[in-house]
């Protein structure tokens, strides 16, 4: 089945980003809240992975918008973010930007010329929102046959690995990079291309 082939790429690309990244890194605030998002964003990885094994796929793709917005967040936190800034968002002291400003502020301070702030164009956010919070799209995807039941093609449930894994990957990369762990960066990278690669995406 597609999924089972997909979802075992998927747990490969987990893993081995984990062994990349694993070791000791940096003291400080802003460390700490990046790791902590990032294990945040691993264990969301693990749980949609299981999800569509098990065939709840409602609940995969809920939990899809948790995944890019922490992504986004780690990113906004790494390159953005004023030590205050982070110290008060730890003590709930303060809130996080919504993700149209983080994705421009992170397009500015990466000069990635739009990227982040495209990712969320095209009815791409609106949809992982309505997933999320069981709006038009996810009620639709329930068959109201002699028993109600999952509806989603295959095309929809691989687009939930993909976009969940493509998102723990670019904030593994960039967590090597800030660490200044070039050889894993670059190899983070390969992986980002060569998942796509696999999915069609390229």
């Amino acid at each position: 089945m597609f999924s089972l082939k997909t979802c075992n790429r998927a747990d490969e690309c987990r893993a081995e980003l984990c062994a990349l990244l694993s070791g000791k890194y940096e003291g400080g605030v802003r460390w700490g809240a990046l790791l902590s998002s990032f294990d945040v964003v691993v264990e969301h990885h693990k749980a949609i992975i299981g999800l569509v094994r098990a065939g709840l796929y409602r609940s995969a793709f809920a939990l899809v918008r948790a995944i890019v917005e922490t992504c986004y967040r780690g990113h906004w936190l790494a390159r953005c973010a004023s030590d205050m800034q982070i110290r008060k968002l730890i003590r709930n002291k303060s809130r996080f930007p919504s993700m149209k400003q983080m994705a421009d502020e992170v397009d500015r301070a990466l000069d990635t010329e739009g990227l982040y702030r495209g990712l969320l164009e095209e009815d791409r956010w609106d949809a992982m929102c309505d997933y999320t919070h069981t709006g038009a799209r996810q009620l639709s995807k329930r068959s109201l046959g002699a028993r109600i039941q999952p509806n989603y093609s295959d095309e929809e449930v691989i687009s939930v690995i993909g976009v969940s894994t493509s998102a723990m990957l670019m904030f593994g990369r960039l967590l090597a990079i800030m660490a200044e762990r070039k050889p894993a960066a670059d190899q983070i990278e390969q992986m980002i291309i060569d998942f796509a690669t696999a999915l069609g995406w390229n």
